[in-house]
């Protein structure tokens, strides 16, 4: 599968061997974006570390260990397999998979912490909000424990992000999630800096100086000459989108 460049982010992560990004897959079709945008950000085959985990399996009592051995031996082959197929069906034919053993999300957070990586991608296996919210959906749970950044790939993606919504609260991990927002954006995106503000609290407040790179800053305001936002531009052709109320 080719990417074509103007599919790329306009300034990039900067990932490399050193600081990976660990591409979760489970061999299924849910995960193709994963692999096409986890290639896309990385930019180059070396800074690309694909792996899949295959949850363990219920216990059995001693009597059943033989054929259980040969089931997981099975298993292991069947997914292998399964991903080596889809690695050729996205275009990353190149790239070696790693297998492990153990809970997904756990596996791949512990993975991605060890290895330094820049981020995590990963596909998202259901197409209603509720059953993402509800049901075990593993792009969740990884999103809660990882202490790396995950990007979770709806079916079909295949370019970088046009459209970024970005929660703020003024803090320095709004700031990184900012920073990082820009360097995943697709060239001339549009990014939204959104912070509510709770009752009787003050506005006015936002990123401008500590993201770097504004070229220019221009307020938007409603016809009773209320600020609605903040228009910022960006030197890397984004635009920003603070939400000041």
């Amino acid at each position: 599968m080719m990417i074509s460049e103007s599919a790329s982010p306009q300034v990039g992560i900067r990932a490399n061997h050193a600081s990976p990004v660990v591409i979760a897959t489970d061999g299924r079709s849910q995960s193709d974006a994963a692999l096409v945008v986890g290639r896309l950000l990385a930019g180059e085959p070396d800074a690309i570390r694909v792996v899949t985990v295959l949850k363990p399996m219920p216990m059995l009592s001693g009597a059943q260990v033989g054929a259980t051995r040969d089931l997981v031996a099975d298993r292991r082959a069947n997914v292998r397999s399964q991903v080596t197929t889809q690695m050729t069906r996205t275009g990353n034919q190149a790239v070696e998979v790693e297998l492990r053993d153990g809970d997904p999300a756990t596996v791949v957070s512990r993975l991605a912490h060890g290895a330094g990586a820049a981020m995590i991608v990963c596909g998202l296996g259901r197409h209603r909000v509720a059953d993402r919210m509800f049901g075990d959906e593993t792009a969740l749970r990884l999103i809660r424990m990882s202490d790396v950044p995950v990007f979770a790939a709806a079916s079909g993606a295949a370019q970088a992000p046009k459209r970024i919504v970005v929660a703020v609260d003024f803090a320095e991990t709004s700031l990184r999630a900012a920073r990082l927002a820009i360097e995943i954006a697709a060239p001339a995106a549009t990014i939204y800096l959104v912070h509510v503000f709770g009752v009787g609290t003050a506005g006015g407040r936002h990123l401008t100086r500590t993201i770097g790179g504004v070229t220019s800053i221009m307020v938007l305001r409603d016809e009773m000459q209320r600020d609605l936002a903040i228009r910022i531009a960006h030197g890397a052709g984004l635009t920003l989108l603070t939400f000041t109320s």
